[in-house]
């Protein structure tokens, strides 16, 4: 179990996260996958602050902060490139991305920190 965003995070939404960014595309195979579920947990504890995150994201796998925002970035451009993100609608239930959109990181990052504090979020991802 993990404190983290003043909330506590259990093993089961740590799975409902990893869960949701396979589904949407995102390899877990990549270092983006990892700095993406890690920077999800902690987003709230830093106030959104994407620099703050990726420094803490870097320091604890011992790489540049650049190598994290990069490794983020690519996992989200290629999910996105390849076709997943149409899935990202259908499950968060908003029509929010419209074909050939990117997504920044931070952007991805806060939906996907709403959706998983929604008590809902466990029973729709299940459908997938």
């Amino acid at each position: 179990m993990s404190l983290i965003n003043d909330k506590v995070y259990t093993q089961e939404d740590e799975a409902l996260l990893s869960t949701l960014l396979l589904s949407v595309g995102i390899m877990p195979s990549k270092a983006g996958f990892r700095y993406l579920k890690t920077s999800v947990l902690i987003y709230k504890k830093f106030n959104g602050n994407m620099s703050a995150i990726c420094t803490y994201v870097a320091k604890n796998n011992n790489v540049s902060k650049d190598s994290v925002e990069r490794d983020m970035r690519t996992a989200i451009e290629n999910a996105c490139r390849r076709g997943w993100f149409k899935r990202f609608n259908e499950i968060i239930g908003v029509n929010f991305l419209e074909d050939g959109e990117k997504l920044k990181t931070k952007e991805f990052i806060a939906i996907v920190v709403e959706y998983l504090d929604d008590p809902r979020s466990k029973k729709s991802l299940l459908k997938y």
